[in-house]
C-alpha cells in the first residue's frame, strides 16, 4: 500500500478497549491518559482493566 503511489486506504480492526500505551508510560502520560478517559470514554472501564492488567504483568518475575 505504502509503494502503490497512488491513493489508498488501510482498513484495521481493532479492540476499541486496548489502551493506547507506549510501552514504557511516564506518571504524566498515565494521568493525562485517565483524565480523557474520565470525560467521556464509553470504553474507560475496559481500558483502565487492561492498562492496569498490562502493568502489573510487566512487573511479574519472569514476563
Amino acid at each position: 500500500m505504502f509503494s502503490a503511489g497512488r491513493p489508498a486506504v488501510l482498513e484495521a480492526v481493532v479492540d476499541p478497549e486496548i489502551p493506547p500505551l507506549p510501552p514504557h508510560i511516564t506518571g504524566e502520560q498515565m494521568k493525562k491518559m485517565t483524565r480523557a478517559m474520565v470525560k467521556g470514554d464509553p470504553e474507560a472501564v475496559g481500558v483502565m482493566e487492561k492498562s492496569l492488567r498490562m502493568k502489573i504483568e510487566e512487573l511479574l518475575p519472569g514476563r
